[in-house]
């Protein structure tokens, strides 16, 4: 009687049950480390970004100062990047 109740998918997962397709995820995560790695890679994206942008204003104003129109400005994004991608790996290589 309660197989006439059994909805095609729950025919097709105890299907695949049986047939070893499905297994379990053993070594699941718990919710506090998902959140932890989640924080990481904000963390590192936010800080890529902010290292850009604090050095490209820094160029900016190096520019206006000594009126070098884009010499600092160009200096500014390249050290930035460089920098921001450098902190981005660090803080990476922590998430696994």
């Amino acid at each position: 009687m309660n197989d006439e109740f059994e909805t095609k998918e729950e025919r097709e997962f105890e299907k695949d049950v049986k047939d070893g397709f499905y297994q379990p995820d053993k070594n699941s995560e718990s919710i506090g480390e998902t959140n932890r790695k989640s924080g990481l890679a904000y963390g590192a994206v936010t800080l890529l970004v902010a290292a850009i942008l604090v050095f490209l204003g820094i160029g900016w104003l190096i520019d206006r100062y000594f009126h070098t129109s884009p010499l600092f400005l160009t200096v500014g994004v390249i050290l930035g990047t460089i920098i921001g991608f450098y902190r981005f790996y660090k803080i990476s290589s922590q998430i696994d």
